[in-house]
Parts: C-alpha cells; sequence; structure tokens
C-alpha cells in the first residue's frame, strides 16, 4: 500500500458475504451483464429485507430471455476449440452479450425469478416456462454524468453496489492480486465488461474502486478486485426490491 495517507476517513467498502452471496464463475461465456444485474438485484432485497431467506435472483432467467427484447445484441456459438466463442446468426446461437443497463431495464418491466425457483442451466433456451415468485426493483438511478467521489462513497454507505462498466484487456483479464489495478485502461473496441463497485478508497494519492467480478474466486483477489477508479465506467444503482407472486 501507499506511504501517502488517504483522506481521513475517506475509504468505504459494503460488506459482502460470500456465504450469501457466492462468487459466480460465468465460465468463457458473455454473460457477465446478467451476472451483475442479479448480484445487484439480490443484494438490494436482501438489504431491505434482511430476514427473508430465499433472495438469490437467476442471472439465467435474464439469458434466457433478453435476446428477444433487443436488436442490440451479438450471438455466438461454440467454436472447434471448446473455449473459443465465435459471431452467429440467431438461428445458430448458444449464447449472446447483452447490456447490463438493458437487463435491468427489462428486470423494471418484468421482474427476474429467484434462482431457487428458475434453475435452469447452460446455453441460452426459449423454452423454459416457470411460474412463482419473482423479485420487482422499485427504482432505478443511472448517472447522466460521472458522479464525484463523495457522491460514489454516500451511495455505497447507504447499502447500494453499483453497477459499473471496464474495457477489456488481457492484463485486466490474468489480474491476481491484493495490489490496485492500473495496468491498462482497455480500449472500446476490445468490448465492455460488466461489474459491481461494492467500495472505493486510495492508494498512492490515486482514487480506486473496489469491484466485485464474475469471473470466479481465482481472480483478482478471492473474486474481487481494487481497479483504479479512471478505468471504471459507472452506471447506476438500485433502490428498492420486493418479491411478488405471480
Amino acid at each position: 500500500m501507499s506511504d501517502i495517507p488517504p483522506p481521513k476517513g475517506f475509504y468505504f467498502k459494503l460488506k459482502v458475504s460470500e456465504t450469501l452471496f457466492p462468487i459466480q464463475d460465468q465460465k468463457g461465456t458473455p454473460s457477465c451483464w446478467a451476472q451483475s444485474v442479479a448480484f445487484l438485484v439480490g443484494y438490494e432485497l436482501k438489504r431491505k429485507h434482511k430476514d427473508i431467506q430465499d433472495y438469490i435472483a437467476s442471472p439465467q432467467h435474464l439469458i434466457d430471455n433478453l435476446y428477444k427484447e433487443s436488436n442490440a445484441v451479438k450471438f455466438f456459438k461454440k467454436g472447434p476449440n471448446s473455449n473459443d466463442l465465435i459471431p452467429c446468426s440467431l438461428a445458430e446461437m448458444e449464447y449472446y452479450e447483452c447490456s447490463a443497463r438493458h437487463a435491468l431495464n427489462y428486470i423494471m418491466v418484468n421482474g427476474i425469478y429467484l434462482e431457487s425457483q428458475y434453475k435452469f442451466k447452460g446455453k441460452t433456451s426459449n423454452k423454459r416456462m416457470i411460474s412463482g415468485e419473482r423479485i420487482r426493483i422499485e427504482k432505478i438511478q443511472y448517472f447522466s454524468s460521472t458522479p464525484s467521489k463523495n457522491q460514489v462513497k454516500k451511495i455505497l454507505q447507504k447499502g447500494h453496489p453499483i453497477l459499473a462498466e471496464i474495457y477489456m484487456s488481457d492484463s485486466f483479464s490474468s489480474h491476481h492480486g491484493e495490489h490496485v489495478y492500473r495496468t491498462d485502461p482497455g480500449k472500446p473496441e476490445d468490448g465492455l465488461h460488466s461489474i459491481v463497485v461494492i467500495g472505493t478508497g486510495y492508494d498512492n494519492g490515486e482514487l480506486y474502486c473496489e469491484i466485485r467480478n464474475s469471473w470466479g474466486s481465482e481472480w483478482g483477489a478471492g473474486g474481487n478486485a481494487k481497479v483504479l477508479a479512471s478505468f471504471v465506467h459507472l452506471v447506476g444503482y438500485i433502490e428498492g426490491a420486493y418479491l411478488e407472486d405471480e
């Protein structure tokens, strides 16, 4: 850590129990947007209703439905190498990219199933139908401009994780350790990756965001990482969530 002291009392991090919210692993699929938004919604439900026992939102519910709701998605199928995804048509699609913002808007209208009820996993399918309780959200607060560091801290102190994005790079993909990631801000042509900001602080006089990723616990420091704040593009957060029977 730095020899330069941070502004007094500035550091803050949400207490995110990995027992209550295990780190997810998207396993090479382009589903960061679904994983990030599902965490955001489940966390808000648990924050508002602390005694509730069933609160984990289903990313698969989003994955199975969002491609039907947007023209702004990119379709993929597995390549000859099982680790590769190649572009394809809708008819051939096994996976797809979508924006986290679009996923939040979908939940605002339709809600999202609990993972305990929507137990499907794997490739996208439009044949999975269930009925039961859905999580509903009350309000989405998108940022029209970059919020100040004090605004970010205040939002976190109120108990709201913040949806964010970062441009992809090889060094970010392979990042490990407790140190602040400041190697490569990435480029727009390399694509955006959805993450969740859960903390903020200073290191060596530079502001950083502590993020929660969806690449498993081997990435970063147990699945989280400190990233230079200028690399992180903040999207928004939600206020209020509840369960509703269909």
